[in-house]
């Protein structure tokens, strides 16, 4: 079993339904990490731009033409409730002077923090007469104190220890596209083509000793 707290903020500000600002901040607390680190903050900050709203454009042609982009941290953690303290099994088959003995089960790793992402994004929605639409989407994501099992020396007594080690890049872009061959409102018939189109690139930047 494990226990989180969490306390979260947003706030949104929207000026003439053309510009827009988000703001959000959260902090976690788990019992799966140690006292020292249990506690993460996460913030993010997005903006966007409709640009179908300016008097320079084609309101005609353009139903909808947003930018947009945010940066922001989000976390994960280990996945073991009790990757970081010290856990002991009972066994009835072993004993030590006729007493009931304990054997380790897992070794702590008061050191164990939160794994982090920081996420670039930018990007824009574009919709032409209701029949073509396109949206673009161009990111990079840095993931530091990523989690892994390291590997231990089997003399240790244990194999593999939950450890922050490493940093991971990503970045790419996704494109996805719409067109509408035809459409029949009165008769709810409606003829589309999609089309979509990713890549992303993942690189191991670091990696612990």
């Amino acid at each position: 079993s494990y226990r989180m707290t969490s306390f979260l903020g947003r706030a949104n500000y929207n000026y003439a339904d053309r510009y827009y600002l988000g703001l959000s901040y959260r902090t976690d607390g788990s019992s799966r990490l140690a006292r020292e680190n249990r506690w993460g903050s996460f913030w993010s900050i997005g903006v966007g731009w409709n640009m179908h709203k300016e008097a320079f454009m084609n309101s005609e042609i353009f139903e909808n033409f947003k930018i947009r982009g945010s940066l922001g941290y989000t976390g994960s953690q280990s996945q073991d409730a009790y990757a970081s303290i010290p856990t002991y099994v009972y066994t009835l088959d072993r004993t030590y002077t006729g007493l009931l003995s304990s054997q380790l089960q897992g070794m702590k790793n008061d050191d164990l923090k939160w794994q982090r992402k920081m996420d670039y994004n930018v990007g824009f929605d574009m919709n032409i007469k209701r029949r073509f639409s396109l949206t673009f989407d161009a990111y990079r994501s840095i993931t530091d104190n990523t989690l892994i099992d390291l590997t231990l020396p089997p003399s240790n007594g244990f194999t593999t220890l939950r450890e922050n080690a490493g940093e991971v890049i990503n970045r790419g872009f996704d494109i996805r596209t719409s067109y509408t061959i035809l459409q029949n409102v009165k008769e709810r018939s409606f003829l589309t083509v999609n089309l979509n189109i990713s890549r992303n690139k993942n690189k191991l930047a670091k990696l612990s000793d």
